[in-house]
């Protein structure tokens, strides 16, 4: 099975190629995984919700790695087609981010380790995503954010810190940016729709 980081930049890479060619039986296979997300979605009233929607995507992400393995992407004249060095860039780039975004949020710091300038880091991954590199940074501290809220018992203060900001309330005023709701008012409602 890859790891997160090989398949976000599995992801990233079909990015300039979205399309993956499906056998039938792969394509059947796919949509009942989607279907099954979506079913789990509607199930608000379950005990393990979350539960259920996060098993019935990672068994989505098992089946689609499990394409994906099976499937090279196409030759050109029998010869692969070899990666650019904005692409290794960019691979090397998300590698680094999974590893350091908690801690790091600064695109002077993965620029630097690259050893490529900030604005040239932003501008190949604008190019290849359609993305900031800060819209990467910002999206991942936001998504651990809401997984320390709705899955620990750490403090507002504690996830301040594992998250690298300066104080409970700059963490409190990004979370309120990105959801429109304060820290603790998302952890109540997490806890609120699973006694239910």
């Amino acid at each position: 099975m890859l790891n997160l980081e090989q398949r976000i930049v599995k992801g990233i890479s079909m990015h300039t190629n979205p399309v993956l060619f499906l056998q039938s039986c792969d394509a059947i296979i796919l949509r009942e995984c989607m279907m099954n997300v979506g079913a789990q979605i509607q199930r608000e009233g379950h005990l393990y919700h979350l539960e259920l929607i996060q098993n019935s995507l990672v068994r989505f992400y098992l089946e689609l790695d499990n394409i994906l393995d099976r499937t090279k992407a196409p030759d050109t004249d029998g010869m692969n087609i070899s990666i650019t060095q904005n692409q290794l860039k960019l691979q090397e780039f998300i590698v680094l981010l999974m590893s350091y975004f908690k801690t790091q949020h600064n695109v002077a710091f993965y620029a630097d380790a690259l050893h490529i300038t900030p604005q040239y880091l932003t501008k190949i991954v604008k190019s290849k995503t359609g993305k900031t590199v800060r819209a990467f940074i910002f999206e991942l501290i936001y998504s651990e954010a809401r997984n320390l809220l709705s899955s620990t018992d750490f403090s507002i203060q504690q996830i301040a810190g594992l998250l690298n900001f300066a104080d409970q309330a700059s963490f409190s005023k990004f979370f309120k940016r990105n959801s429109a709701m304060s820290p603790l008012e998302f952890r109540e409602t997490v806890l609120s729709r699973s006694k239910k």
